[in-house]
């Protein structure tokens, strides 16, 4: 029995590390802190990889080969979940660019939006391929979960038919995207890097992230707040 317990522990280590990605979503979607989320399934694998090897020893002979097993059958499954599911030093920055804006074009556009916007302007292009995925992959999720900030997309264009078209291809449709005419000083904001993430509160611009620096501990820090 406890050989068996162990191999199906052991299997089910091996299937968290392929399935990443629908326990990362599934911990989201139960509003669960992004940070957490992302590292849950490093976790389990490692829980269940010492629950594993506590169950197999007993196969082993010798004090030497029980104590090489306890420690190179973690190190081999936390091995392959990096492999498989790579830790990149952007998922985990916060910082950002503190900022202190009080007079802004984007300030005036998003105050015709919602007077009292407490959240974040995602500033998007159209042609921009990582502006699509952030779109896809953080911007929906943070919209679908229960916090109280506010978010909105612009594409500096008052185009409707490229906004509804861009809104379309990243399944964003459920997102507000703000309609207004080109301003040169939006891109300026933000030093032509798309996409850009810029936090407004009490009508001031207190910061912002590229794409590269809106890790999950920045989503843990804006839906708290900053």
């Amino acid at each position: 029995m406890q050989y068996i317990l162990g191999f199906l522990t052991l299997s089910l280590a091996v299937v968290a590390v392929f399935s990443r990605e629908a326990i990362f979503n599934a911990a989201i979607d139960a509003n669960l802190s992004w940070t957490f989320s992302s590292l849950l399934t490093w976790v389990i694998v490692l829980l269940l990889s010492i629950f594993a090897v506590f169950a197999l020893r007993f196969i082993l002979k010798g004090k030497w080969a029980k104590i090489l097993f306890t420690f190179l059958l973690p190190l081999a499954l936390l091995g392959l979940m990096f492999a498989v599911n790579p830790i990149y030093v952007g998922d985990y920055v916060k910082k950002g660019e503190a900022l202190n804006i009080e007079n802004h074009v984007l300030l005036d556009i998003v105050e015709d939006y919602k007077s009292d916007f407490d959240g974040i302007v995602a500033v998007v292009d159209y042609n921009c391929p990582f502006c699509r995925i952030a779109t896809k992959e953080r911007l929906t999720k943070i919209n679908l979960r229960k916090t109280d900030i506010d978010m909105v997309l612009t594409l500096n264009t008052s185009d409707l038919e490229k906004i509804e078209g861009y809104a379309a291809s990243t399944k964003s449709k459920s997102l507000h995207y703000l309609q207004h005419k080109p301003e040169a000083d939006i891109v300026e904001l933000i030093k032509g890097a798309f996409p850009s993430f810029v936090y407004i509160k009490n009508g001031k611009i207190l910061h912002k992230w590229r794409n590269s620096e809106l890790g999950f501990p920045a989503l843990d820090w804006i839906e708290g707040g900053l």
